[in-house]
């Protein structure tokens, strides 16, 4: 059998198997147009008829190289060869999360939530991404290094979420025979040769050491560890869940039967309490100690603060997880609204998502409700939006109400936080506001019957 086929039906029992993909399923193939995912692309397009897939595309395009957009554009045209509907989103990193998380992990949280977006958008049932047998490796020894517990060296799911990962069985080596064979055509990302980033010095020297010295195939063995740290996890998990269940109480999770339980399920359940409010919220011996530590002290009004924006909060006889503004000096004050694709705002732990249609008849007229969604007529907006923090003073003209309102009372209105609302986010074009995520949209620029190019903006979750 060649080895091309072979690959082809690894991948399908992969979809079939820990994947979870089901029949007549949509999945969105995050194509950067690297080795790893054009293979990944070309694989799901050879299966799509055997299993009755839909399979789409996205391309994230940070615009971090001057090349990027000529990248994303080729990558697009290898979906336009073998029929797979694409779409390029633009996205932007900014400076504070970087030097908050890191270019590594903010390009990471910012490139999921645009997929997470299109996802919606086109009614995806799962994301696929291209992670492989050396990329579970390296996670796994980079998380070894860095002090990992279970949960950490069980590395890199085959699902989590709707993220799937159909080609975490296979090293990168087959990956490549199979794409030249295929003559497939891919670009190099040269920030893979960076030496600044952990996880190019473990792949450049670490593990081809490890392996020189060991005289074994250490990947294999590293990814073995990882699914049996999986095993065990799961379990440790499932324990803690059915802690978490007893103690849950108003919002949070009471602290006594928290107290009574082993450490390793009352730091299971205190992670999950904190990826309640970010999903991606990774915890350290240090924020552990921290979050345990509001368990035993003497102060009930204590807290500790989390990665990820996370803050654990003692009141009274419970805990409760929330998302805690930035610090002073790293709330953005005012920038692009990136259209299309995905704004963060830190500040508040949010983002904006923008994207033009045309599709009059899906929204119909005005601005919507501007709860968490609004749209615009783009040719009636006469510059781009920004997104800043609220002016003193601010008014609108709230759709559906008489004369304008100040801005601060509409936050106040639709219960915003109090402490929030000088960081909350707010989108003008030449100044004039015209919609407050979370609260209300602006009498302005309405989609009517003449409309033809929609600006549709939709409020989540920083990632």
């Amino acid at each position: 059998m060649s080895e091309p086929v072979h690959l082809r039906d690894r991948v399908e029992a992969a979809l079939r198997g820990p994947c979870g993909v089901d029949r007549g399923d949509t999945l969105l193939v995050a194509l950067s147009g690297g080795l790893d995912s054009t293979a990944l692309l070309d694989v799901l397009v050879r299966l799509r008829d055997r299993l009755d897939l839909s399979v789409r595309s996205a391309t994230v395009d940070h615009g971090l190289r001057p090349g990027s957009r000529a990248e994303a554009q080729a990558a697009g045209a290898v979906c336009d060869a073998v029929g797979v509907g694409w779409r390029r989103l633009r996205v932007s990193i900014p400076e504070q999360a970087v030097r908050r998380e890191g270019p590594e992990a903010a390009a990471r949280g910012i490139r999921l939530r645009a997929l997470e977006d299109e996802a919606d958008r086109i009614g995806a049932d799962a994301i696929a991404l291209a992670h492989h047998r050396d990329d579970q490796a390296e996670t796994v020894l980079m998380r070894a290094l860095v002090g990992a517990g279970t949960r950490g060296l069980a590395g890199i799911r085959p699902r989590s979420g709707r993220r799937i990962r159909p080609l975490l069985g296979i090293r990168r080596a087959d990956l490549e025979r199979y794409a030249r064979r295929r003559g497939l055509r891919w670009s190099a990302d040269p920030s893979n040769g960076d030496r600044r980033y952990l996880r190019n010095r473990i792949r450049g020297s670490v593990l081809p050491a490890a392996v020189e010295a060991a005289g074994i195939s250490v990947p294999e063995q590293l990814a073995r560890l990882a699914e049996r740290a999986a095993v065990d996890e799961e379990l440790l998990g499932a324990l803690a869940g059915e802690l978490a269940d007893r103690a849950r109480e108003g919002g949070g999770l009471a602290v006594a039967p928290l107290a009574a339980a082993h450490r390793a399920l009352r730091v299971r359940a205190l992670a999950a309490l904190a990826r309640e409010v970010e999903p991606d919220c990774r915890l350290g011996e240090r924020h552990l100690d921290a979050a345990l530590g509001l368990l035993t002290g003497a102060d009930r009004s204590a807290g500790a603060d989390l990665p990820g924006g996370v803050r654990l909060e003692r009141r009274g006889a419970r805990l409760v997880a929330r998302r805690r503004p930035a610090p002073p000096g790293e709330e953005p004050e005012d920038v692009a609204l990136v259209e299309p694709g995905v704004t963060p705002w830190p500040a508040t732990g949010l983002t904006l998502s923008a994207r033009l249609h045309g599709e009059r008849e899906r929204v119909g007229c005005g601005p919507g409700a501007g709860i968490t969604r609004a749209w615009f007529d783009r040719e009636r907006l006469t510059s781009p939006a920004r997104v800043h923090k609220l002016a003193t003073g601010a008014r609108m003209r709230p759709f559906g109400a008489p004369g304008t309102r100040k801005v601060s009372d509409v936050l106040a209105d639709a219960g915003i936080p109090r402490e929030l609302r000088r960081s909350w986010p707010v989108v003008s074009v030449d100044r004039t506001v015209i919609w407050v995520p979370g609260a209300r949209a602006a009498d302005v620029a309405r989609v009517g019957e003449g409309t033809t190019r929609i600006l549709e903006l939709t409020m989540g979750e920083h990632p």
